[in-house]
């Protein structure tokens, strides 16, 4: 595709490229050195010179026809765009930390020196090695690989005190994916302190320290060599005391995440103000809302955060922007999503495997499903493809639908939610509506057998479909129902109410407010039992919330848009109906049996001492000791996640004790101090104040006696120690709500294998349960911080009114 008007008329003809220099032939022999020896500086200089006095495309059109999004337009000039919108989202995501900042751990001067990131594309099935783990040094596949995280983490010397959130269980992965691809692996991660993100974190951890054998290092690498005869590395390290050194054939530095390169920028056009990481500034009650009015917040801009948490955030952003723009809803008319005929005569279907997709679906045996697929008369066509989704997946599918004639698709396995309006769009080109396109979703199933994926395929294949346009619309109840009315509960009806539906806000208790009417300050908010009155006084002034306390809920029937459901108010019964449903009935503090709580009055948990520590005739200044325990219920058989809300607790009381008494001691005893993102500046506080934190072996024992005695092994010096306490106060984790399983019966919705509420995808779908027009938000869905239980009551809001605002159940 040449044209000449793309090839500009220069005078200054470019000189000839460079020539690189080669070993001879002789040179190469027995050896795996460079066959090109690189650029001298003078070379570089004059190809740098060349290149650059270039500034001429030659009009072959490769770029153009190689580029499937038709991003590249020749003759496009510069243009400046102006909107006139209502509000903003700001997600600009993240920078990764330049490793190069690290030279003491040889990033950049050897060869086997990688970075995580660098790992990741290693390991896929469309880098550069096809999912082989390779060292860079010499294309061998390595025996021992180390991994040293917080790389720009947790480093007050770069500027980056704060934890990185996603690093750990990044190296967790692919650890473990390491380990299945390279037989006899052995992997070493080196580490201040292990820190699992998100649900089900810990069970990784567990399967992969027990069963898995990957070893995991508490230490302080100083340092990294290379073995110039082997490319190896020679990893320096402290560690309980004693300095040590270990060979290893491929180091990976877990990097950190900071904030985007243009935050400044971003900040000066937009006026949000940012904090001291450059990070967007918010708070703990309004994590999807910048200082500025208008101008929300999504993902990693707002602090380091995962996949799950961003599309929590995108969602719970879309939906304060959905209410602030209520009144304006319709005025942009909405567009069918345009798509050929379906094709006439005999129906032919066409089945595409994704390896991929099973791959990660156990189970899944790939020449079991051809012989099936041989055995049905419906399918015409079938066919695979290491990515359906992908330029060569996509390009195979387009093309056998032409061929073949195919009237139907359907692809396995995928993600439903996130890939069926790619294939729709793409197999419109090929002239199929888009009701003609079916994905056959197991990521709500776990890892299926082959019989039910034998099963579920079928189904989907003799199904009939018909277009969007033939579909029978349905009237849908423009009314949501809310079971539980703490933070998240309340948040949630707001959201919705600020779109212009009715809510009816149901509360067991007395009183609106949940767990977070015992909180009496915290690390990022001085009051906030003000923004709870506040947020009570909101919901209880909105004429469009129905608030119904000492309520219960008792019976529900209907489908999505039609629910009816029967709740109990002060012992009348009352008929709800309504379209959906978001669960947010909160989850309980453990009760600890434990460490003679409730034998000596000595003994008191977090919540306890935060009440008698804003107690005016309270004083801790006649105590001189005093020695907290984490993970009371948390990380133990019977409860073996971790709460996330302890450590921050715990270091908030201790700040809190240091502010009145600076004399009295202060001990923390952990396994591990998980503190995430900004709150790694108290953790700092707290010991520049002088908390003690130990880290313990096993569990402690407290006897009583004049003072307390509080014995344990230090995991640092593999010693027992005794401290002698004044008080000792007991962590307490947070487990599932007693009614949980009550209420999993009567909304037929599973509960997870510990007792909370079992998300669709707890990536992809956090907030959504697998039965339509049912959500889930807050700590009914897990332990998590009060901006994360704000975060996901507004994703699960919006998602509420997707369905309230079509006008029909789809």
């Amino acid at each position: 595709m040449k044209k000449k008007k793309f090839i500009a008329s220069f005078s200054d003809i470019p000189t000839r490229r460079q020539k690189m220099p080669h070993l001879s032939l002789e040179e190469r022999r027995l050896n795996f050195r460079e066959v090109e020896l690189g650029f001298t500086e003078e070379l570089a200089i004059a190809e740098a010179r060349r290149c650059l006095s270039c500034r001429r495309c030659i009009g072959c059109g490769l770029c153009l026809a190689e580029c499937d999004q038709k991003a590249i337009v020749y003759d496009e000039a510069p243009e400046t765009i102006k909107l006139a919108v209502g509000a903003i989202i700001l997600a600009p995501g993240f920078d990764e930390f330049d490793a190069n900042r690290k030279r003491d751990l040889g990033y950049g001067k050897y060869f086997n020196v990688i970075t995580s990131i660098e790992l990741e594309r290693t390991m896929s099935p469309t880098g550069p090695y096809g999912g082989i783990v390779m060292r860079p040094y010499d294309g061998e596949v390595p025996s021992r690989i180390a991994f040293v995280q917080c790389v720009g983490s947790r480093e007050e010397g770069i500027g980056a005190n704060y934890c990185s959130n996603v690093c750990c269980m990044h190296a967790l992965k692919q650890a473990i994916s390491a380990q299945e691809r390279i037989p006899g692996l052995r992997v070493k991660v080196f580490h201040r302190d292990i820190r699992p993100y998100g649900k089900g974190s810990d069970a990784y951890y567990l399967r992969a320290k027990d069963e898995l054998g990957i070893e995991f290092v508490r230490a302080e690498v100083a340092g990294a060599e290379q073995d110039e005869a082997t490319g190896n590395i020679q990893l320096k390290y402290r560690a309980n005391g004693q300095e040590a050194r270990e060979e290893f054939d491929l180091v990976v530095l877990s990097v950190g995440l900071q904030a985007p390169r243009d935050a400044r920028a971003i900040s000066r056009r937009t006026r949000v103000r940012l904090n001291k990481y450059s990070f967007c500034s918010t708070g703990p009650f309004s994590p999807l809302a910048s200082t500025e009015g208008g101008v929300f917040v999504a993902g990693a801009f707002s602090g380091p955060k995962g996949i799950c948490q961003s599309i929590v955030q995108a969602s719970g952003a879309a939906s304060k922007v959905a209410g602030l723009l209520s009144e304006k809803r319709g005025e942009i008319a909405s567009r069918e999503g345009g798509g050929g005929a379906p094709g006439e005569g005999k129906e032919g279907v066409g089945v595409f495997l994704c390896q991929y997709g099973l791959e990660t679906n156990g189970g899944l045996k790939a020449n079991e499903l051809k012989g099936f697929l041989s055995s049905l008369a419906q399918v015409k066509y079938w066919g695979e493809a290491l990515f359906c989704c992908l330029k060569l997946g996509k390009e195979g599918i387009q093309r056998a639908v032409r061929q073949e004639g195919l009237t139907r698709v359907v692809v396995l396995p995928c993600y439903r939610k996130t890939h069926l309006p790619l294939f729709q769009a793409m197999l419109s080109e090929a002239g199929l509506a888009s009701g003609q396109v079916e994905i056959v979703d197991f990521s709500g199933d776990g890892r299926v057998d082959g019989q039910k994926a034998l099963r579920l395929l079928e189904e989907a294949i003799v199904r009939e479909k018909t277009p969007p346009s033939g579909r029978e619309a349905k009237e849908v109840t423009p009314v949501a129902l809310v079971l539980g009315g703490g933070i998240s509960g309340m948040t949630a009806a707001l959201d919705i109410a600020a779109q212009g539906f009715n809510v009816h806000l149901v509360e067991k208790a007395e009183e609106l407010g949940g767990n977070l009417r015992k909180i009496r300050y915290s690390l990022f908010e001085e009051n906030p039992q003000g923004r709870v009155n506040a947020l009570m006084a909101a919901v209880e002034g909105n004429e469009r919330i129905s608030v119904h306390k000492n309520s219960t809920f008792s019976r529900i029937e209907g489908e999505v848009g039609a629910f009816r459901s029967l709740i109990s108010i002060d012992g009348k019964e009352e008929t709800i109906e309504h379209g959906v449903l978001i669960l947010a009935t909160g989850g309980a503090e453990y009760r600890p049996t434990e460490y003679l709580y409730g034998e000596d009055e000595r003994v008191i948990t977090q919540r306890e001492l935060e009440e008698r520590l804003i107690s005016p005739q309270s004083s801790v200044s006649s105590l001189q000791s005093i020695v907290m325990i984490q993970c009371i219920g948390s990380r133990n058989k019977e409860h073996p996640y971790c709460s996330r809300i302890c450590c921050p607790r715990a270091i908030k009381n201790a700040l809190k004790i240091k502010e009145s008494s600076p004399e009295t001691s202060v001990y923390i005893l952990h396994r591990d101090i998980r503190v995430y993102d900004f709150c790694e500046d108290f953790y700092s506080e707290a010991l520049e104040r002088g908390v003690q934190f130990i880290r313990m072996e096993g569990d402690p024992s407290v006897k009583d006696g004049e003072k307390l005695t509080v014995s344990l092994v230090d995991g640092i010096i593999r010693e027992k120690i005794d401290l002698h306490a004044d008080l000792v106060v007991l962590s307490a984790g947070v487990v599932p709500g007693p009614n949980n399983p009550e209420i999993a019966e009567l909304l037929g919705i599973p509960l997870d294998d510990y007792g909370f509420f079992q998300e669709a995808d707890s990536s992809l779908r956090p907030v959504e349960f697998e039965r339509e027009g049912f959500f889930l938000c807050g700590l009914a869905h897990s332990p998590m911080p009060v901006d994360e239980c704000v975060a996901q009551a507004s994703a699960a809001a919006g998602k509420a009114c997707l369905v309230l605002v079509q006008g029909r159940s789809v």
